[in-house]
Parts: structure tokens; sequence; C-alpha cells
């Protein structure tokens, strides 16, 4: 498949084709909505992110190209519905989004290929489901010389997203177009402890806290050979509770500092609208998640971000426990919604209460790291894939109906939202759209679903979502 020198795509005009007119009066919109709403009524001065959540569905399976894919098309009409004075250009509706630089999807045979960079040197792509980092668990180690170099895209600024490290002397540098290399830190700021330590303490004395540590933030004490990494539980000054205790001792004046942690970004600015292409090398190393792409729309407009992961589940989102760091990447975006699609994994291995507890708890991870780093609890957006077809007994002795209904009860339990009332809005594709061995479409193409497998969604399929989604959302224009 050739490279497009533009990214895939929809003009504003095209994408307001594609949204049914549909009006909803302001009182119409739940609470569990009011921040989305919040965000898209300050749309004109401030980003309005959405990050989406979920498996293959999301990531991109089985669509034709990337921009064809359930999240890319579902930005394209919102944007389409909350249209933005001076996003985008009139060809594009505004910036593509996220790119990762690892895909767990790379090789397949019916996922787009077309946005994958190309990579030289020693590296290593992170993808599996335990990937501790970056959206949809997945990034990029880069070894000593090693080097990425991202597909054209169209943009006026973007947002590279790298880890930070205790190495002294850490860094990449960035070039566009070919041009001068620009050289970025990964280094985090150093405090040093000012009392020693001993086994079992559950606090440690800093001199002072960086502006990067916050609760669950990752930390090294470095002690020679003596090194001990620990989590920040709570941070009273400049006296640090540890999640757990410290196995062992450290003499005062030892450095501490943030250890692998994401979310940190470096802002791009300023780019003539065009075609650009960003490649990132570095001679000491540096762990690279992704790039977000901005089409005069930095610091305005509807943004969808695709955190998705292809095969993954609620408790696989939940695997690592406190050295689990990919949310952070969820939090630096500092989203008013979260889009969540996950049930079709999980349906095959969990009973609909195991799932649900999952689910509760990947809720609560995100909510609460977001809180950490000083945001709003996020609108959460619970989508109900279309049924899918029951062809190996996938549902084990329950039926799809059983998991469709624990999350409707799941929802109106929920006490998350704005005074105590729900704050999950659940958007059921599955009333809308045809069970997925019933491969009718509505846009005169192959249909809605891909035949082989009966799972996934094709071009035709992607966009009906989208439309569905974009259509279930009460919110006033």
């Amino acid at each position: 498949m050739g490279i497009p020198l533009d990214p895939p795509g929809l003009s504003p005009a095209a994408a307001a084709k594609l949204y049914p007119p549909r009006q909803y009066a302001w009182s119409d919109t739940p609470p569990a909505l009011f921040a989305l709403d919040k965000a898209i009524a300050n749309r004109a001065t401030k980003k309005c992110t959405i990050v989406g959540v979920g498996d293959s569905l999301f990531e991109g399976m089985s669509a034709s190209v990337y921009g064809k894919i359930l999240l890319m098309q579902l930005q394209d009409q919102l944007r389409g519905r909350f249209p933005t004075v001076g996003q985008g250009t009139s060809t594009l509706s505004g910036g593509l989004g996220y790119i990762p630089a690892a895909w767990p999807i790379e090789t397949s045979t019916i996922a787009p290929q077309e946005m994958i960079p190309t990579y030289s040197g020693t590296v290593t792509k992170a993808t599996s489901g335990t990937a501790a980092w970056g959206l949809g668990r997945k990034y990029l180690q880069l070894g000593v010389n090693g080097s990425v170099t991202f597909k054209s895209v169209v943009c006026t600024g973007f947002d590279i997203e790298h880890l930070g490290v205790v190495t002294t002397g850490a860094s990449y540098t960035y070039s566009i177009d070919g041009g001068t290399p620009v050289a970025v830190s990964t280094s985090t700021v150093r405090a040093t402890l000012t009392a020693a330590t001993a086994i079992g303490d559950t606090t440690i004395s800093v001199s002072s806290v960086p502006a990067d540590w916050r609760v669950g933030t990752m930390v090294i004490i470095e002690t020679g050979g003596n090194n001990e990494q620990v989590n920040i539980a709570a941070i009273a000054g400049t006296t640090i509770t540890l999640a757990v205790a410290l196995t062992k001792t450290h003499a005062s004046a030892q450095p501490v500092a943030a250890h692998n942690n994401g979310g940190y970004l470096t802002q791009v600015r300023g780019l003539a609208a065009g075609s650009h292409i960003v490649a990132i090398t570095t001679t000491t190393g540096a762990f690279i998640p992704g790039i977000r792409y901005y089409l005069n729309d930095e610091n305005s407009g509807i943004h969808v971000l695709n955190a998705g992961h292809s095969g993954i589940r609620a408790d696989q989102y939940l695997s690592l426990g406190a050295a689990d760091k990919w949310v952070q990447s969820v939090s630096a975006a500092t989203p008013a919604a979260i889009v969540c699609d996950l049930i079709i994994n999980d349906s095959d291995v969990q009973n609909p209460t195991t799932y649900i507890a999952n689910l509760t708890a990947l809720k609560s991870l995100i909510d609460t790291d977001i809180a950490r780093k000083g945001g709003d609890r996020p609108s959460w957006i619970q989508v109900v894939p279309y049924e899918v077809f029951d062809s190996d007994d996938r549902f084990q002795s329950f039926k799809w109906t059983a998991y469709v209904d624990a999350l409707y009860a799941w929802a109106k339990a929920d006490t998350s939202g704005p005074g105590g009332t729900s704050g999950i809005h659940v958007v059921d594709l599955g009333r809308r759209m045809p069970r997925s061995d019933v491969n009718t479409g509505a846009y005169g193409g192959s249909g809605f679903y891909l035949v082989t497998d009966k799972i996934h969604p094709l071009d035709d399929g992607c966009r009906e979502a989208a439309q569905q989604i974009t259509s279930a959302l009460p919110i006033a224009q």
C-alpha cells in the first residue's frame, strides 16, 4: 500500500454532511455528560479532548486506511456536528490526532498499515497488553543511535510524548522535514534525601518536591548499586509517604528523581499548514509513546485520541498495579470525556460480574490519576458495540444480553457524576446496528463487517458506528 502525502481525514463540509441534523435542548443533557458538554461549549478557546480507551474496534482492525477507523470517523463526525471556527483547513476538519510510535497491528493483513512509522538502529517496540506506558499500552524504546520517522502528516504543530528518566544527560532530538535537529532533555529534576532512611521506613524527607511529582509517581532513590524504586502515596510539604515500605537503607543527600514516568510533552508550534515529516533520534536512549498532531487547532476544537489496543480487556488495563504508568498518558491529554468500548474480549473470558468489577476499577484508575494531576473528572461514555455473533460459544454459559444488561445496571447504580448522579452514559450500538454476522450496509459498499471473523467493522461499519455514537450524545448544538 502506498504512503499518502496527506493523512486521511474529511473536510469540514464533508464531516458536516455525515451527521444527520438533530437538535437537543440544553436541559436534555444528563449529568454524566456535563463535563463533555462544558468542554464542547468552550471549544472556541480551549481544546475539547476525548480519549478512546478500548480494543481492536478502536485501534482500527479491518478498516482500509487509518482515517476510516472508528475513532477517526468519530472525530470527523463530532467536528461536523460541533464545528469550530478556524479549526482545520478547507480540506481537513482538523488535526489528525495521536499516532503511536509502535503498533500492535503492524504487519496485520486486515488492519491499516499506511501510518506506521519507519525505524532504524536499535529499537524495541513495546506493544503487548502489559506494556507499562503510552496510550493504548504501546510505546517505542529507542536504543543508542536508534531513530523513528513518522509518516507525512498535514499539521501546524504537534506534541511529542516521552518518558522521563533519572539518567543524567538523557535526551533525544527531533527534526522536521529533514531540518536542523532540536535537542530535548528527558532527564527528570532531582531532589535529595535530607535524612537517612532505614529498612521498613514508609516516608522519606527530601530537599524539594519537583513539579512532576504527584501521588502515584514512581521515583528512584539512587544509592550506587543500592538503588530502590518506590511509588508516592502522599505528599505533605517535603515529606513523601511511600506506597510500600523501603527494603534498603539510604544515606542522607542521596539523589531522588521521577523514574520512567509518562506524559511528558514537547510542544512544537507555528508550522506552515502542510505535510510535515517528524524524525526522532537519540544518542543516549529514549522512550517515545507517540505524537499528537494539530491543524490550526492547538488550543481549540474537538480532538479524539486513539488509546485502543487490539485484543485487550479491562482486567489487562489493570494488570501492573503501582508500576503501571500508561494512564499518565491519558491524564496528560486532560480529557473532557473517555469513550470506552471494552466488552468483546472481556465477555470471552470473564463472567458479567467480574467484567463489571474490572470496568469499575478501570474507571476509578483513570479518574483518580486525572484528579492527581489537577484535572476534572471526565464524562465516561460506555459504548456497547453491535451484538457479536456467538460462533464459538464465546460468552461461556451466558448470553450477550447478560453483559449488556450488566452495563446498564452499572451505569444506573454509579454515583460518580455531579451531585452523586451517574457518571456513565451508555451508547448501545446494538439497538441501531445489525449483528456482526449480518453483513449488510447502508452505504452501498462491502457491508458493515469483516466476513472472515464476523467481529470487526469495515469502513462502512466504522462510519455507521461513529455516526450512531455522535447522534447518541444529547448535547445542545
